[in-house]
């Protein structure tokens, strides 16, 4: 193939992607906070990125860490771990805070006094 040839497909075949891409019919949910890192935000996810994002994106990042921590029938409801975040991210020291650490260390605790 040369090199005109592969210019003049390229833009075709990306183009057919996104089309299939976008077949699925359902909206794409608010995407979580944080800076995306090899396909995620877990990793870099922090307090600081906690306060600055929406509920909803809130909600997606509790999603995406519970997601690749392998706890997907986790114990802890949603608002549970909403207020365990928004209360560890209070202090003004806890900016830099990962979210995914201050959940594997709590995470089993979470929801036992209900």
């Amino acid at each position: 193939m040369t090199a005109r040839a592969a210019l003049v497909i390229l833009p075709i075949v990306v183009a057919a992607a996104l089309a299939l891409a976008a077949c699925g019919g359902e909206e794409a949910g608010p995407d979580p906070v944080g800076e995306e890192s090899a396909g995620s935000v877990v990793l870099l996810a922090d307090c600081g990125d906690w306060h600055q994002g929406t509920r909803d994106q809130r909600l997606a990042t509790i999603d995406a860490i519970r997601a690749e921590s392998g706890e997907r029938n986790a114990t802890q409801t949603d608002e549970e771990l909403y207020e365990f975040f928004d209360a560890n991210c209070a202090p003004e020291y806890a900016s830099t805070f990962r979210l995914y650490k201050l959940y594997a260390g709590a995470a089993p605790f979470i929801g036992l006094d209900r």
